[in-house]
This record gives structure tokens, sequence and C-alpha cells, in this order.
């Protein structure tokens, strides 16, 4: 049994496009991939184990693992629908907790040679400028504020969903059957929303896994 079959075997296999091709460059040992870990904690935990297995088991099949380090992710709040934010961070507690995610890493994953990359998405995420806007700018006149090249003449078509609204008493982010704050945003920042019949539509992606045939109705709908 080769390593994606035996992926399969497991149940490690949810869903995935162009199979043939996939299973071809797991097998060969020429795929690359990435796993993510926000460090919001100065320690992994159990849950990232079977994580650090299934990336262990691949490099050892051949194939290259990248270690994402959210550090730049962590510093927002957790978007995760909770009905609390997690801790803020600062900077200097979500660098210490990167490191010691690092150290732990290494004694399962071999990151010799280029046999592995750890990278952080802060590299990329800081230069944009918009983890301090999501972190610190709150209401629409200090986005406005904010706003140094305004979406002039720019159309921006907001798509809420089920999940972002739903269910009311519970997200209490907007009106579930009419909303408006993603507009507001949009205009805020220079853009003109438009508005469509279908912007908060279940999209179906909660049956992807048991009727696609749902789930592409549904998507399509919304399109």
């Amino acid at each position: 049994m080769e390593i994606y079959e035996e992926l399969v075997a497991r149940g490690l296999i949810a869903q995935v496009t162009n199979e043939d091709e996939i299973r071809e460059m797991i097998n060969n040992g020429k795929a690359t991939f990435y796993i993510g870990f926000d460090c919001t904690a100065d320690s992994l935990h159990v849950g990232h184990f079977m994580a650090l297995c299934l990336m262990k088991r691949l490099q050892m099949a051949g194939n290259k693992p990248i270690a994402l380090i959210g550090d730049g992710t962590t510093l927002i709040g957790d978007p995760s629908g909770r009905t609390d934010m997690r801790q803020m961070l600062t900077e200097e507690t979500i660098q210490h907790n990167a490191e010691c995610f690092k150290k732990q890493m290494e004694k399962f994953i071999d990151f010799s040679d280029g046999k592995a990359l750890m990278l952080r998405n802060s590299t990329w995420l800081k230069p944009l400028n918009y983890i301090e806007l999501l972190r610190d700018v709150v209401g629409f006149d200090n986005l406005k504020k904010a706003v140094k090249n305004p979406l002039k003449g720019k159309k921006i078509a907001a798509y809420y969903g089920c999940l972002l609204l739903r269910p009311g008493k519970v997200m209490q982010m907007d009106n579930p059957e009419n909303p408006r704050i993603m507009e507001d945003f949009i205009r805020a920042i220079g853009a003109e929303p438009v508005l469509y019949a279908n912007r908060n539509e279940c999209c179906g992606g909660y049956a992807v896994l048991e009727d696609k045939a749902i789930a592409v109705k549904k998507s399509t709908a919304v399109m």
C-alpha cells in the first residue's frame, strides 16, 4: 500500500480534486504541502499531534512540508464564529510563542537541507497594513480616515451566506434578513457596493461531503 492509499484507508482524505494527479504526486514524493498553526500559546497541544504525524509521514515518503506559523493572523481576534473573541496578544508574546513552536516542531520534522520549510505569514501580511486596521480601527469614520487610496469607481459585491449572520440571536452581527454592515465597509473604503438577491443565501458548503448535487445547486443559485 502506497502513502496516498494509506491516507485514504485511515480516513484522512475528506475530499480532493484531480485525485489521479494528487495521488501520483504524493506517492512519488513530488508534493509540497502546508499546515498552518496560529501561535496563541507557547506550546503545541495534543490537537496538533495528528497534523504533525501526518506531516512527518508525508515527509518520510519524500514530500516537502511547509509549517506555516500564523504569527500574523494571531494578531487578529478569533474568526471562528465563537461568541467571544480570543485574548489579544502583544507582538512580543506572539513571537515568543512562534519560537517555542519552532523548537517543538523540529523534534518531528526534518528541516535540514531544504527538506521542509517553516514560514511566518506576518512576512506578507504585515506589509499590507491591514492587520493594524482590523485590530485597532473600530468604526466606519475611523476607517474612512485610515484609507489612503480609496477604491473610487470600483464595484464590490459582498457575500454574507448563512454562517456569517445566522443564527441571528447568537451572531448578533447584523440583520440576517437585510444585512448592511459589509456594504458600509465597502463604502468606507471608497468603493460602491453591489446589491443582489442571493447575497445572504446559503452556498451549500455543508452538503459537499454528503450530496454534491445540492451543494452545486445552491452555489449556482448564489452566483
